[in-house]
């Protein structure tokens, strides 16, 4: 049975593990005792401190985000095989509709940070980059935290957003097909403006609408996610949430 440790037992990574469990002998590392699992094997680890390279596994998957990640402190890790949850951050918010082929040309300190990251992935033998949208479900979701604001830029930019169930079946998938070496986006078939969206969203739930300028402007971002389903023959679970905010 190959063993995979999934470092960082979070949005992704746990209900990821608990997906895995019955197919592999699963670990993954969790930040306090209060957070360990009876369910599967794990060890404590906090970032950004150097990752646990002491581990072996077949494959490993890193799901922490890039501020948990120190790029002095990158060892090479006893593994066949890394996964990396990245982000579309890589991607400038003014390059149009943007593919897996594109040149990134990220517009800020994090986006610089997960290119790096990304380039240290690739020097394993076996790699496999996942550029993620905007993660929602359960309780998390950007339209809480936008509920009420004022003055909100980019009222006519689309969404980037995708479910984090629907990246928890891509990663299954992408294992058990064996596909690696490649960068894929991860994002849901949405992409309506951020106004219509959020509008809607806070409709839904009962929430003070948020209030964006008055401004028009060319400048935006569409990921596109045809790479993925291609490659896996799948559609998302959730592919429009404007109707599924949980």
């Amino acid at each position: 049975m190959k063993t995979i440790n999934i470092i960082g037992l979070g949005h992704i990574g746990l209900p990821l593990a608990l997906k895995l469990m019955d197919h592999y002998n699963v670990m993954g590392s969790v930040r306090d005792d209060s957070k360990r699992r009876e369910e599967f094997q794990t060890y404590l680890y906090q970032s950004p401190a150097s990752f646990p390279n002491e581990i072996e596994a077949d494959i490993t998957i890193l799901t922490i985000p890039p501020s948990g990640i120190d790029l002095n402190a990158l060892p090479k890790l006893k593994t066949k095989w890394l996964f990396y949850t990245s982000s579309i951050s890589v991607y400038g918010s003014h390059q149009g509709q943007v593919s897996e082929e594109i040149k990134c040309i990220p517009d800020n300190e994090s986006g610089r940070k997960i290119l790096k990251i990304e380039s240290w992935v690739k020097t394993y033998p076996q790699w496999t980059i996942l550029r993620l949208g905007g993660l929602v479900g359960g309780s998390r979701h950007p339209g809480y935290y936008l509920a009420g604001k004022r003055e909100l830029s980019h009222p006519y930019a689309p969404v980037n957003l995708v479910h984090h169930n629907d990246v928890v079946s891509c990663i299954e998938k992408l294992i058990e097909k064996s596909i690696s070496n490649e960068i894929f986006n991860i994002v849901c078939d949405e992409h309506r403006s951020r106004k219509v969206f959020y509008d809607e969203f806070s409709t839904f739930h009962k929430l003070e609408k948020p209030e964006f300028k008055d401004e028009n402007s060319d400048d935006y971002k569409l990921v596109l996610n045809d790479k993925i389903k291609q490659h896996l023959g799948i559609e998302f679970i959730y592919s429009e949430l404007i109707q599924k905010f949980s």
